[in-house]
């Protein structure tokens, strides 16, 4: 049970870096087309 926990909480870790990673992309790319 405990395996599977650190499995999930690591998944989670995982999926909110992969969205934090997405948002700065977006943001960078936002910020590219206002200086273009």
């Amino acid at each position: 049970m405990q395996l599977f926990h650190t499995c999930n909480f690591q998944y989670k870790t995982g999926l909110l870096l992969h969205m934090d990673h997405i948002v700065h992309l977006h943001l960078c790319w936002s910020w590219h087309n206002t200086l273009a």
